[in-house]
């Protein structure tokens, strides 16, 4: 195993993920600060404030990772290497039938859920307040469309590799977009089950903001932790010729 080490990139690369360190650092302080003054009339800027840093060094440690990543080469070639107990990477890599159906029926059953958000816009049910932009629509639908992609992307290929790149794209576009629609938060999920039957309504009585506010941090914390996670396995995939 020969690892090369390209310097060029590297030493960037360490210089821009350790800003973004330091950049969440900053963001842990003032959390506790932005906490208090969010209900202090004229200091809910401050908030804000924390958000915008931490969409900022979630980036830089994203991109920091990726240009390092990128400076090293060779650091795990060795063909014996598997995962699991059976089989090597390039076996586990490429999709059985049923999981590329699996992955068309996932990506049918996201266009089924867009269509009940884009339905609860058009009927004006209130789920979307008057926040909801131009901006909030792109990212949210957008991301929407590019997950689905994803796995349709991934079935008529065949195989999981090829397709990381974009799994990674996916997760930095979900990080950002849960994030930046947690500092907006055009929603009132109040209203959520409007368009559900009648009985079914009072089942939804948990679903507040609050906990809306819940599922876009673990949103913005998964889609993070998937785009680290894609780009890595991409590259040692790559390093072992498997790419």
């Amino acid at each position: 195993m020969t690892i090369r080490i390209d310097f060029g990139r590297l030493f960037p690369g360490l210089v821009i993920l350790l800003i973004g360190v330091a950049l969440f650092i900053l963001w842990l302080l003032l959390v506790f600060v932005s906490f208090f003054a969010f209900f202090i009339p004229g200091l809910g800027g401050i908030f804000y404030l924390a958000l915008d840093i931490l969409v900022a060094s979630v980036v830089l440690v994203g991109l920091g990772a990726l240009i390092m990543l990128a400076g090293v080469s060779g650091w795990w070639s060795r063909s014996s290497v598997t995962w699991g107990r059976h089989g090597s990477v390039s076996d586990r890599d490429r999709l059985m039938p049923g999981q590329r159906g699996g992955e068309v029926g996932s990506a049918f059953i996201s266009f089924l859920i867009l269509l009940f958000f884009i339905e609860n816009q058009v009927k004006g049910t209130g789920f979307f307040t008057s926040r909801w932009g131009t901006t909030e629509q792109a990212l949210f639908y957008g991301t929407w469309v590019v997950g689905a992609l994803v796995s349709l992307a991934r079935a008529a290929v065949g195989r999981r590799n090829p397709v990381r790149p974009l799994d990674a794209l996916y997760g930095a576009m979900l990080a950002v977009t849960a994030l930046w629609l947690l500092r907006v938060f055009p929603f009132d999920f109040a209203h959520f089950p409007d368009l559900l039957p009648a009985a079914v309504r009072p089942a939804f009585f948990w679903l507040t903001n609050p906990v809306g506010a819940i599922v876009l941090v673990l949103g913005a914390i998964g889609g993070f932790v998937s785009m680290v996670y894609n780009v890595v396995v991409y590259a040692v995939s790559r390093s072992r010729g498997l790419g």
